[in-house]
């Protein structure tokens, strides 16, 4: 006995979103600058309102800060976009060891962060 179901349609596969994420980031000294680059690994699709870099001012010998858009933040001026950022600050006598990482803040209110990395500036 054969059956044929007709009177319903079998939805689609779900597809996932495609997200915003970030696949690099660095800093560097450069005279008085840190000069923080990050990559956008791809943008999902929700705009992203706002990018940069949030970052702490740590003890040299600190471990495990995590920085969000509640501390530093340096902000580009540039619109998001699958490619490399950079972003700069002064570095001051009190800017020791930096936790930074790249962030986006979505059109829905979300944040994306990128890895946690550090710079010694004065050590």
């Amino acid at each position: 006995m054969a059956f044929s179901c007709d009177d319903h349609v079998v939805p689609e596969e779900p597809t996932e979103e495609p997200v915003t994420a970030f696949t690099s980031t660095s800093a560097g000294l450069a005279f008085n600058l840190v000069i923080y680059n990050y990559t956008f690994g791809s943008l999902g699709m929700v705009p992203v309102m706002e990018h940069g870099i949030v970052r702490v001012n740590a003890d040299v010998n600190s471990v495990g800060i995590l920085p969000t858009v509640d501390d530093k933040k340096i902000i580009s001026n540039e619109a998001a976009a699958v490619k490399i950022f950079g972003v700069f600050e002064v570095v001051t006598p009190e800017l020791k060891k930096i936790y930074y990482r790249p962030y986006a803040i979505l059109e829905n209110g979300n944040v994306i962060y990128g890895n946690v990395n550090s710079i010694i500036s004065n050590p």
